[in-house]
């Protein structure tokens, strides 16, 4: 079994506070006066804990889980890989770490910093591979800490599988109820993409009369292309 440590970074210790610093701080020291009026908010495009292999895992995971489960989690280490001992109890409580430092060192202090400088926090995390949970441990919880909770509905084939892009309407529904239960006036879907540089106008207004009015019918009321 290969527990690597995250390329993406997004739950080890401020690592979210380096990516802000090199990302938006510039451009809050140039323009920071267009904050919230030309430069409305923030989009992010699929997120995710996945490393380049292996599982997840940070310097500080074995002892974030034994402060929060009370009990060892490198002890279990085979439980993660096969079906050995407690594990469908030690996968969940694996799983919920990895979601609680997610948002407590991603997706919260992206929120803040955007809420504190006048922006609008909105994009997808990576959301098409439910339920494969490695990703992304719970999509709505991430979404709350957005002012427009979004996903990425692409291409124009018509699918209903849990893997779907358009005809995905778990998805459209989870950024719809996250919406309703904090009061989020406004979604997002990023549609369109994939479409390929030939794609015709004709091909595009289909989509626009097809995918689009089924994304908006069934949550989301922006849909950029």
């Amino acid at each position: 079994m290969e527990c690597r440590p995250l390329l993406r970074g997004s739950v080890v210790p401020r690592c979210h506070q380096r990516f802000l610093d090199i990302t938006l701080e510039p451009y809050r020291q140039r323009f920071a006066a267009e904050f919230g009026k030309h430069i409305p908010g923030v989009f992010t495009d699929e997120p995710s804990i996945l490393p380049a292999g292996g599982l997840p895992w940070t310097d500080d995971l074995p002892q974030q889980f034994q402060n929060r489960w009370g009990y060892s989690l490198l002890e279990r280490l085979p439980s993660l890989m096969r079906p050995v001992g407690d594990w469908r109890r030690v996968r969940h409580n694996y799983l919920q770490v990895l979601l609680d430092l997610y948002i407590e060192r991603w997706a919260k202090p992206y929120f803040e910093y955007c809420e504190r400088n006048g922006l609008e926090f909105t994009g997808h995390y990576l959301e098409h591979e439910w339920p494969t949970l490695i990703h992304t441990p719970d999509y709505m919880a991430l979404q709350a800490w957005e002012h427009r909770p979004g996903i990425d509905i692409l291409m124009n084939q018509y699918l209903e599988d849990p893997h779907a892009q358009f005809g995905n309407v778990r998805i459209v529904k989870e950024i719809g109820s996250v919406a309703n239960q904090l009061g989020r006036r406004r979604t997002l879907s990023e549609t369109y993409a994939g479409s390929g540089h030939e794609i015709r106008f004709e091909e595009m207004n289909a989509r626009a009369t097809g995918n689009s009015s089924w994304d908006s019918t069934h949550s989301t009321n922006a849909c950029p292309t």
